[in-house]
């Protein structure tokens, strides 16, 4: 019998999944098949060729395409114009993602730099903490609407033309 197949829109949008077996291969929830992700990562996303899939074959299958796309999601965020609505939501997706990958005991870490960060499984990150990192807490629609909005006469001001000579 078929697992019930969720679109992975339904993980960036922010659905519940229940967590992953903690065994050594480390296999998905069950109600989201490996290939629904790889069909659903992978469609329609021409960043996607800027992650090539031969950079992820030493994760295993069932975390691969979910760590390529929070490398490209977390590009997104951190590279995006700050005034582009699109970069907020790459955060947000990042976040769902990165969630994701918590409960399936993957993590971001292994160093206290962050240009030194790199995936490996939660348990043997010295850095992750006994209690779990949590969710991302993201950014609501009406913050991402606020921060991309014309600043309207809110910019920074020299001192020199805000003293009263």
């Amino acid at each position: 019998m078929r697992a019930l197949q969720i679109p992975m829109l339904a993980l960036l949008v922010g659905c519940n999944f229940s967590p992953a077996n903690n065994d050594d291969d480390n296999r998905p929830s069950p109600q989201l098949s490996n290939q629904t992700m790889v069909n659903e990562l992978t469609a329609d996303d021409p960043d996607l060729k800027y992650f090539p899939l031969s950079k992820y074959q030493k994760y295993p299958v069932s975390v691969r395409e979910l760590i390529r796309r929070a490398d490209l999601e977390n590009d997104r965020c951190r590279e995006g114009r700050s005034d582009d609505p699109e970069t907020y939501y790459s955060c947000n997706r990042r976040g769902r993602i990165m969630d994701e990958l918590e409960k399936r005991s993957w993590c971001r870490g292994g160093a206290d730099v962050g240009y030194l960060l790199h995936w490996l499984k939660c348990a043997d990150d010295p850095y992750y903490p006994p209690e779990g990192r949590g969710p991302d807490t993201p950014y609501s629609e009406e913050g991402i609407r606020e921060a991309t909005q014309p600043d309207e006469g809110r910019r920074y001001r020299p001192a020199a033309a805000n003293s009263h000579d």
